[in-house]
Protein backbone atom coordinates (compact mmCIF):
# COMPACT_ATOMS: atom_id res chain seq x y z
CA UNK A 1 0.00 0.00 0.00
CA UNK A 2 1.36 3.41 -0.89
CA UNK A 3 1.75 6.28 1.55
CA UNK A 4 -0.73 8.33 -0.47
CA UNK A 5 -3.33 5.56 -0.15
CA UNK A 6 -2.64 5.19 3.56
CA UNK A 7 -2.95 8.88 4.32
CA UNK A 8 -6.20 9.03 2.33
CA UNK A 9 -7.66 6.04 4.19
CA UNK A 10 -6.63 7.56 7.53
CA UNK A 11 -8.10 10.94 6.60
CA UNK A 12 -4.69 12.62 6.88
CA UNK A 13 -2.74 14.86 4.55
CA UNK A 14 0.63 13.62 5.89
CA UNK A 15 2.26 11.34 8.48
CA UNK A 16 4.78 12.45 11.09
CA UNK A 17 7.27 9.66 10.36
CA UNK A 18 7.64 7.29 7.42
CA UNK A 19 10.03 4.42 8.07
CA UNK A 20 11.80 1.82 5.94
CA UNK A 21 11.34 -1.00 8.41
CA UNK A 22 14.03 -3.36 7.19
CA UNK A 23 16.90 -3.16 4.67
CA UNK A 24 15.81 -6.38 2.97
CA UNK A 25 12.66 -4.58 1.83
CA UNK A 26 14.74 -2.18 -0.30
CA UNK A 27 18.01 -4.08 -0.93
CA UNK A 28 20.26 -3.79 -2.76
CA UNK A 29 19.56 -0.20 -3.87
CA UNK A 30 19.25 1.66 -0.59
CA UNK A 31 20.05 5.03 -2.17
CA UNK A 32 17.27 4.82 -4.77
CA UNK A 33 14.75 3.82 -2.11
CA UNK A 34 15.83 6.73 0.08
CA UNK A 35 15.36 9.12 -2.86
CA UNK A 36 11.72 7.96 -3.03
CA UNK A 37 11.30 8.92 0.64
CA UNK A 38 12.93 12.30 -0.03
CA UNK A 39 10.31 12.88 -2.74
CA UNK A 40 7.53 11.99 -0.27
CA UNK A 41 8.95 14.57 2.14
CA UNK A 42 9.23 17.15 -0.66
CA UNK A 43 5.57 16.46 -1.49
CA UNK A 44 4.73 16.99 2.23
CA UNK A 45 3.34 13.46 2.65
CA UNK A 46 5.69 12.92 5.59
CA UNK A 47 7.40 15.28 8.03
CA UNK A 48 10.27 12.92 8.90
CA UNK A 49 11.88 9.81 7.43
CA UNK A 50 13.64 7.01 9.20
CA UNK A 51 15.19 3.56 9.05
CA UNK A 52 14.71 0.39 11.05
CA UNK A 53 17.10 -2.53 11.48
CA UNK A 54 19.82 -1.11 9.21
CA UNK A 55 23.43 -1.85 10.09
CA UNK A 56 26.17 0.78 10.14
CA UNK A 57 27.35 0.11 6.58
CA UNK A 58 23.82 0.33 5.19
CA UNK A 59 23.16 3.57 7.06
CA UNK A 60 26.43 5.02 5.77
CA UNK A 61 25.53 4.07 2.18
CA UNK A 62 22.30 6.02 2.44
CA UNK A 63 23.96 8.95 4.20
CA UNK A 64 26.57 9.34 1.42
CA UNK A 65 23.96 10.28 -1.19
CA UNK A 66 21.04 11.44 0.93
CA UNK A 67 19.90 15.01 0.38
CA UNK A 68 17.78 14.67 3.52
CA UNK A 69 19.39 12.67 6.33
CA UNK A 70 17.40 10.04 8.26
CA UNK A 71 15.80 11.60 11.32
CA UNK A 72 15.15 8.35 13.14
CA UNK A 73 16.79 4.95 13.33
CA UNK A 74 16.24 1.90 15.50
CA UNK A 75 19.59 0.48 16.42
CA UNK A 76 22.15 -0.80 18.88
CA UNK A 77 25.90 -1.03 19.29
CA UNK A 78 28.23 1.16 17.21
CA UNK A 79 25.27 2.67 15.39
CA UNK A 80 24.37 4.68 18.49
CA UNK A 81 27.64 6.64 18.31
CA UNK A 82 27.30 7.16 14.55
CA UNK A 83 23.72 8.42 14.87
CA UNK A 84 24.58 10.73 17.76
CA UNK A 85 27.42 12.21 15.68
CA UNK A 86 25.06 12.76 12.73
CA UNK A 87 22.11 14.01 14.84
CA UNK A 88 19.84 11.04 14.24
CA UNK A 89 17.36 10.15 17.00
CA UNK A 90 17.87 6.56 18.09
CA UNK A 91 15.51 4.07 19.64
CA UNK A 92 15.99 0.51 20.80
CA UNK A 93 13.05 -1.16 22.56
CA UNK A 94 14.11 -2.92 25.77
CA UNK A 95 17.56 -1.52 25.17
CA UNK A 96 20.42 -0.79 27.52
CA UNK A 97 19.10 2.62 28.63
CA UNK A 98 15.53 1.61 29.48
CA UNK A 99 16.27 1.04 33.19
CA UNK A 100 18.10 4.39 33.39
CA UNK A 101 15.27 6.23 31.66
CA UNK A 102 12.69 4.55 33.89
CA UNK A 103 14.67 5.46 37.02
CA UNK A 104 14.98 9.09 35.90
CA UNK A 105 11.25 9.23 35.16
CA UNK A 106 10.38 7.88 38.59
CA UNK A 107 12.82 10.27 40.29
CA UNK A 108 11.36 13.26 38.41
CA UNK A 109 7.73 12.16 38.58
CA UNK A 110 7.32 12.17 34.80
CA UNK A 111 6.87 9.56 32.07
CA UNK A 112 9.79 7.84 30.31
CA UNK A 113 8.71 9.59 27.09
CA UNK A 114 9.05 12.97 28.80
CA UNK A 115 12.59 12.06 29.89
CA UNK A 116 13.49 11.12 26.30
CA UNK A 117 11.91 14.27 24.85
CA UNK A 118 13.80 16.41 27.37
CA UNK A 119 17.05 14.69 26.40
CA UNK A 120 16.35 15.22 22.69
CA UNK A 121 15.57 18.91 23.31
CA UNK A 122 18.76 19.29 25.36
CA UNK A 123 20.70 17.86 22.38
CA UNK A 124 19.32 20.68 20.21
CA UNK A 125 17.04 18.54 18.06
CA UNK A 126 14.01 20.50 16.87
Amino acid sequence: MSLLTSTYQLGLSYVDLYLIHHPRSVAPDFAASWKVLEKLKDDVLTKSMGLGNFNLEELQLISKTARIKPSNSTLSGPLVEYCEKHHTITTYPDGPVDATVQAAAERLGVTPAQVIFSWVKAKGVK
